[in-house]
C-alpha cells in the first residue's frame, strides 16, 4: 500500500493506493479534505476513481495548438463515453482546441451522469458556413450530464458581430448560440467561463432540473444579442453565484419557464435581468413561479424588467418575485413594458401579468423614472406589490425635477393600509401634514384621499424615491383617469418640507 499527500488549491488531497489481486488492477481511493477559510469548514469526500472511465480528447487526435480542427475528436470521445455502461468522463486538457459545431446527443447507456471536464479553452470557428444550425455546442436528449472543469468556451463573436445587421435588428438571423441544452434532464454546469458568444452564451430549452453555478460570462457591452443565459420551456431551474456582463440581458426568462430560482448574480454591463420577451409567437406556454434574489446590477440599461410584445396571442406570467436587489447606476431600475418592440402598435398585448412582488430593492438610478409600469389596457397588470423600494437619482445633477414613478393599467395588491402604516410611522409625515393645511382634520382627510389615489390606483406600496435634493416623490398616472399626482408640488409649499 502507498500513501501520498498532495496540497492542491488549498485542499489536502490524500491518495491511498492499494493493489487488488482479485481484480488484477490498481484501485485508488481519493479522500479530499477541504479545509476551507480559516479552517472553519471541513468536507470529506471519498470516491473510487477506478470506476470512472476517462475519455481524453487528445487520445482521439485533438491538438491544443489553436489551429487544428478538433471537431471529430470531441464527437468520437462523446460517442464512446455515451455507450459506456459505467461512469464516464470526457476530458479536455489544458490547451486551445478549435472546433466547428458539435452535438453531444443521448440517450446514453450509463445511469450515471457523464462528466465533461473542460480544463483548457475551446474556440468556435469563425467560418459561418460550418454552422448549419443555430448552435455551436449542443447537449441534447441526455439524462444526466455535468459540464465543469474551470475551462473556457470562446465563441469568437467579435469577428462576426460587425459583419451582421444585429446592431440594427432585434432578430438578426441565425448566428449560433455558444452552448445549448435541449431536452436534457438533470444537467449541472459549474466553473465554466464563456466569452464573446456569437449569439446567446447559454440557451436552456425543453429541460428539467437544470442547475448552474460559478459561471463567468463575458462580452462587450456593445455586442448584439449576447444574452448571458436565455431559458425557455424548462421546469426546475437554479442559477446562482455567477458574474455576467454582456451586450444584452444577463439572464432572460422566456416562455414556458416554471419553478426558477435565480440568485447571487452580478449583472453588468448589459440589459439587466428580464422576464421575456413574451408573446411574440403563438401558443407560448405560461411563465410561473420565478424568484430573482440577492443580485447586484451595475451600470445596466435596464434593471428588473418584464417585457411582452403588443398585439400578442394570449398567455400569462405570474407569481414572480424580485427581492433583495442592489442597483448601482442602473437606468430603468424597475420596468414592466407591454409594448416591447412595437411602440407604434395600436393592438394591446394579451399577456396577463399578475402576482408580481418587488421587495427590498435599493440603490441608484440614472433615469428620472425609476419605476415604470406600462401594462396592457386589454389585460391590466394585477396584484403588483412594491415593498421597501429605496432608489436615489444620480443622473444629471442640473435637473431639478424629482425622480418619479409611472404606472399605467396596473392594480395594487395591498391597497392603502400598509402604505399608511409605513408613512404614519415617519415623523416627517405629521410635520408635513399640519404645516400644509389649516386644520388637523383637513390634513388627515386630504392625506387619506391622496394615499388612496396613489396606492389603490397605482400599486405603489412603501416606496421611497429620492431626487437631487433628497425630496421624495411619486408621479403616478393611469389610463382610467389620465391624471398625474406629484408629491413634490405639495411638498414645496409646506413650511417643513419632506425629506426621506
Amino acid at each position: 500500500m502507498k500513501v501520498r499527500q498532495v496540497v492542491n488549491e488549498g485542499r489536502l488531497l490524500v491518495v491511498v493506493e492499494e493493489d487488488s489481486l482479485a481484480r488484477g488492477e490498481l484501485q485508488r481511493q481519493k479522500i479530499h479534505c477541504d479545509i476551507g477559510v480559516g479552517g472553519r469548514r471541513g468536507r470529506v469526500e471519498a470516491a473510487d476513481a477506478s470506476t470512472t472511465k476517462v475519455f481524453d480528447i487528445t487520445t482521439y487526435g485533438a491538438k491544443g495548438d489553436d489551429k487544428t480542427d478538433c471537431t471529430m475528436a470531441f464527437m468520437k470521445a462523446w460517442k464512446d463515453s455515451c455507450k459506456n455502461d459505467g461512469p464516464a468522463k470526457i476530458r479536455v486538457p489544458k490547451g486551445t482546441f478549435m472546433t466547428a459545431p458539435i452535438t453531444f446527443q443521448g440517450p446514453c447507456k450509463s445511469t450515471k451522469p457523464i462528466i465533461v471536464e473542460v480544463q483548457g479553452t475551446v474556440k468556435g470557428t469563425n467560418d459561418l458556413s460550418k454552422y448549419t444550425e443555430d448552435t455551436w455546442f449542443l447537449f441534447e436528449k441526455i439524462n444526466g450530464v455535468v459540464l465543469t472543469g474551470g475551462g473556457t468556451f470562446d465563441g469568437q463573436g467579435s469577428s462576426v458581430w460587425k459583419n451582421t445587421d444585429c446592431e440594427k435588428k432585434k432578430d438578426c438571423g441565425r448566428l449560433p448560440t455558444s452552448i445549448k441544452f435541449q431536452g436534457v434532464t438533470n444537467a449541472v454546469v459549474s466553473e465554466i467561463t464563456s466569452i464573446n458568444s456569437k449569439h446567446f452564451h447559454f440557451h436552456i430549452t425543453d429541460c428539467t432540473n437544470f442547475k448552474a453555478s460559478n459561471l463567468n460570462i463575458v462580452a462587450s457591452g456593445e455586442s448584439p444579442n449576447t444574452d448571458g443565459m436565455h431559458i425557455s420551456d424548462t421546469n426546475g431551474v437554479v442559477v446562482t453565484n455567477s458574474k455576467i456582463g454582456t451586450g444584452d440581458d444577463c439572464i432572460s426568462i422566456g416562455q414556458g419557464v416554471t419553478n426558477a430560482a435565480i440568485s447571487k448574480i452580478f449583472c453588468g454591463p448589459g440589459h439587466g435581468l428580464s422576464i421575456g420577451s413574451l408573446g411574440k409567437y403563438k401558443n407560448e406556454a405560461d411563465v410561473k413561479d420565478v424568484t430573482i434574489s440577492d443580485c447586484t446590477l451595475f451600470n445596466t440599461t435596464n434593471g428588473l424588467r418584464i417585457k411582452t410584445w403588443a398585439d400578442s396571442p394570449p398567455s400569462a406570467a405570474s407569481s414572480i418575485t424580485f427581492k433583495d436587489i442592489i442597483m448601482k447606476s442602473v437606468k430603468n431600475p424597475i420596468i414592466i413594458d407591454q409594448k416591447y418592440g412595437s411602440r407604434s402598435s395600436t393592438k394591446p398585448s394579451r399577456v396577463k401579468i399578475s402576482n408580481v412582488h418587488y421587495n427590498n430593492i435599493r440603490g441608484t438610478s440614472t433615469s428620472k423614472v425609476a419605476v415604470n409600469f406600462l401594462c396592457s389596457p386589454s389585460v391590466p397588470c394585477e396584484k403588483i406589490e412594491l415593498d421597501d423600494v429605496d432608489l436615489t437619482y444620480t443622473g444629471i445633477k442640473k435637473s431639478k425635477s424629482p425622480i418619479s414613478a409611472s404606472c399605467v393599467n396596473a392594480k395594487t395588491v395591498n391597497g392603502m393600509a400598509s402604505f399608511l402604516a409605513y408613512i404614519l410611522s415617519r415623523d416627517y409625515a405629521w410635520r408635513w401634514l399640519f404645516g400644509c393645511f389649516d386644520s388637523g382634520i383637513q390634513a388627515v382627510l386630504s392625506f387619506l384621499v391622496l394615499c388612496s389615489m396613489i396606492v389603490d390606483n397605482a400599486g405603489l406600496d412603501g416606496m421611497i424615491l429620492k431626487g437631487d435634493a433628497g425630496i421624495g416623490s411619486a408621479v403616478v398616472s393611469w389610463a382610467w383617469f389620465s391624471m398625474e399626482i406629484s408629491l413634490l408640488d405639495l411638498v414645496t409649499s409646506c413650511p417643513f418640507g419632506l425629506s426621506m
